[in-house]
C-alpha cells in the first residue's frame, strides 16, 4: 500500500470512529419515524417483519400489517419461550416435524417403519401435512378422521392405526416443547365414540355364517382352493402373518400341534429397491406358542399338502433360506395379506349374489374375522379364558377379555336363563 492509499484509509477509519463516538447507537425508524427494535424491519410494501433465530438454530420470520400487530406477535413468542415452549411458526409443518421425528425413531420393526412411511405418504401428508404444527387443533384432526372414514371409506381399525402414528408424533412435539398439548387423543376419542354407535359391522361370524361359508367354498369349483386356508384360520385363530409364515417343519402331525414362532411380512425395506418377503418375530413374546390341531384342522393341512403335490406346486421363493411354506400360490410364492383378503371379498360377493333372498347373507370378511370367530366359538363352548389367551397369543388376559366382552356377556345371559329355567321347572 503506497503513502497516498494509507492516508485515505486512515482518514476514513478515523472519520467513522469519530462519528461512532458522537452517535454510538444508530436507531432505525420506520416511515412514521417510530423507532424499530432489534430484529424488526419495515418492508417495501409498508408491512412489518420480525426475524430471530430459534432454539433449533433456524432463522425465523413473522409478518404483520402494522407495527402494533407485529409487537403483539413478538410478545406471544417471548411468552412461549419464557414458558419453555419453542415457538413453532408456519414454516414448521406437520410434514417437517414428522421427517425429524422419523429420522431418529428406533426400536420398531422394519415392517412397522414401512407402515408409518406409507400411512404418512398416502393418508396424512396429502390432507394435513402442510398444516402448521402449532395450529393443528382438535377440530382439524376430527375433520381429518371423518374425511378418512366418510370420503376415503377407511375402516375404524385402519384410521386408528393412522391415529396412533399422529399421536406419537404430536407427543414428541409436546416433549420437545414445540407445542403445548396433543389434541390427537381427544380428537380420535370423540370421533370413535360417535362412529362406533353408527357402525353395524360384526367382528365375528356366527356359527351359521361360518358353516354357510365352508359349505359354499367346498362346493365351488372356483373357490374350492381356499377351503383349507379358511378351515385352518377358523380352527386355529392364527394371525394372518403367522399363518402365511408356517413351514411344513412347523407342523407336527404325530402330536397334532403347530409351532408358531414367526410372522411373514411383505414390504420394501429402506435399502431395498423392491418389495420383498421378510420373517419377523411374532407380535409379542406371548405369540411364540405351540397350539393343538383339531382333527378337522389336521385333515386340512394334509389336504393342502396333497393338493400341492398333485398340482406339482413347490416353493420358488426363498426367505431367509426357507421355501417349504405350507401355503403357496400357483406360482410357488407365499401369500401376503391382500392376496388372501381380496379373494375373501370375492367369495362373499359371489355367495350373496347366488343365494336366495330368504337365505342367510354373509357380512364382509377378512383374515382377522376368522381370528375373532375362532375365539368366539371357544367362548361359546365354555373354554377357560386363560386357555383362549394362550392359544390366541395375547400378552395378557385383559386383552382377551376386553376384545370379547360382548361374547362373554351373551354367555352369562345364556347361563342365567338356564338357571332361571331350572328354577322354574
Amino acid at each position: 500500500m503506497n503513502l497516498h492509499s494509507k492516508r485515505i484509509f486512515y482518514f476514513n477509519f478515523f472519520k467513522k470512529a469519530d462519528d461512532f463516538i458522537k452517535n454510538p447507537i444508530q436507531k432505525r425508524k420506520d416511515s412514521s419515524r417510530a423507532v424499530l427494535k432489534t430484529g424488526e424491519s419495515q418492508r417495501k410494501n409498508g408491512t412489518y417483519s420480525f426475524r430471530w433465530t430459534d432454539e433449533f438454530g433456524i432463522r425465523r420470520d413473522v409478518y404483520a400489517q402494522t407495527l402494533k400487530e407485529l409487537r403483539q406477535k413478538e410478545d406471544a413468542i417471548t411468552k412461549d419461550r419464557l414458558d419453555g415452549i419453542f415457538f413453532s411458526p408456519e414454516s414448521l409443518t406437520l410434514e417437517d416435524y414428522f421427517k425429524k421425528w422419523f429420522a431418529v425413531k428406533r426400536g420398531i420393526r422394519p415392517s412397522t417403519a414401512n407402515l408409518y412411511l406409507n400411512s404418512f405418504k398416502n393418508h396424512i401428508n396429502p390432507r394435513i401435512g402442510n398444516n402448521p404444527l402449532s395450529r393443528l387443533g382438535l377440530t382439524d384432526l376430527k375433520r381429518f378422521y371423518i374425511y378418512l372414514n366418510e370420503e376415503k371409506f377407511l375402516g375404524i381399525k385402519t384410521i386408528q392405526l393412522i391415529h396412533v402414528l399422529i399421536n406419537q408424533v404430536l407427543d414428541s412435539a409436546v416433549a420437545e416443547h414445540i407445542i403445548r398439548d396433543n389434541p390427537a387423543k381427544r380428537a380420535f376419542k370423540e370421533f370413535k365414540s360417535v362412529t362406533d354407535k353408527n357402525c353395524s359391522s360384526k367382528k365375528a361370524l356366527t356359527a351359521e355364517e361360518q358353516q354357510a361359508l365352508i359349505e359354499f367354498v367346498s362346493k365351488s369349483n372356483r373357490y374350492k382352493r381356499w377351503r383349507n386356508i379358511i378351515i385352518i384360520f377358523l380352527g386355529t385363530g392364527l394371525r394372518v402373518g403367522e399363518l402365511t409364515a408356517l413351514l411344513w417343519s412347523d407342523i407336527d402331525f404325530e402330536n397334532s400341534t403347530i409351532n408358531v414362532s414367526k410372522t411373514l411380512t411383505y414390504y420394501k425395506a429402506p435399502k431395498e429397491k423392491n418389495y420383498n418377503f421378510h420373517f419377523h418375530n411374532t407380535k409379542t413374546s406371548s405369540g411364540n406358542r405351540i397350539i393343538p390341531m383339531s382333527k378337522t384342522v389336521r385333515d386340512a393341512f394334509i389336504s393342502e399338502k396333497e393338493k400341492q403335490k398333485e398340482k406339482n406346486i413347490s416353493g420358488t421363493l426363498s426367505v431367509d433360506g426357507k421355501s417349504d411354506f405350507c401355503f403357496l400360490s400357483c406360482h410357488g410364492k407365499p401369500f401376503f395379506t391382500t392376496g388372501i383378503n381380496d379373494p375373501l371379498e370375492n367369495i362373499v360377493n359371489s355367495y350373496n349374489r347366488t343365494s336366495s333372498p330368504e337365505s342367510l347373507k354373509l357380512p364382509p370378511i377378512s383374515c382377522h374375522t376368522f381370528r375373532h370367530s375362532f375365539a368366539t366359538r371357544m367362548f361359546e363352548s365354555g373354554v377357560d379364558p386363560k386357555i383362549i389367551q394362550e392359544i390366541m397369543g395375547h400378552s395378557s388376559l385383559s386383552i382377551t377379555m376386553d376384545i370379547y366382552t360382548d361374547v362373554s356377556i351373551s354367555i352369562k345371559k345364556r347361563d342365567v336363563e338356564a338357571i332361571d329355567s331350572f328354577l322354574s321347572a
